[in-house]
């Protein structure tokens, strides 16, 4: 089963290919979508959106996985997040690809145990599934998308 794991934001918007097959989990890419600094939030907003469906079209995932926002007591970054999380919602509807969206509370629980946990803990679970050279490629945006990959193949029943 292949499922695109998502880490939504405007400036930074992680993802993770993942393929699920019986108790082994594959990382076949991953990466952080950027746009351009110069572009209005508008343009990050479009330019976001023909990316993801990029990875989408590219990729064919059976699942997507997203984490939601979390609110913030900065209103305006938390309607950001808000926002990039709707084009997974997006996608998930144009494609006709299943989404399944995860608290960040949540995925970091079925992970890790704790929802506090910080990212070294979560490299270190998911030592279990690739080498340490492999997680260390990854940056933070990137990281959280392959433990809410992860986070659906473990509710699902599939590792």
């Amino acid at each position: 089963m292949k499922i695109l794991g998502l880490d939504p934001g405007v400036l930074n918007f992680g993802y993770a290919k993942v393929c699920v097959s019986t108790d082994k989990l594959d990382l076949l890419d991953f990466g952080t979508l950027s746009p351009p600094r110069s572009y209005s939030y508008s343009e990050k907003l479009f330019w976001l959106y023909q990316n993801l469906t990029k990875l989408v079209e590219d990729f064919k995932p059976d699942f997507l996985a997203c984490e939601e926002y979390l609110p913030r007591v900065n209103p305006e970054s938390s309607a950001k997040v808000a926002q990039a999380q709707a084009l997974v919602h997006l996608a998930s509807a144009s494609f006709k690809i299943p989404l399944k969206t995860f608290h960040p509370s949540t995925w970091r629980s079925l992970l890790i145990g704790s929802a506090t946990e910080n990212l070294e803990a979560l490299k270190e679970r998911l030592k279990l599934f690739m080498s340490e050279e492999t997680l260390e490629k990854l940056d933070e945006h990137a990281l959280s998308a392959l433990g809410i990959s992860l986070s659906l193949a473990l509710d699902m029943g599939l590792i």
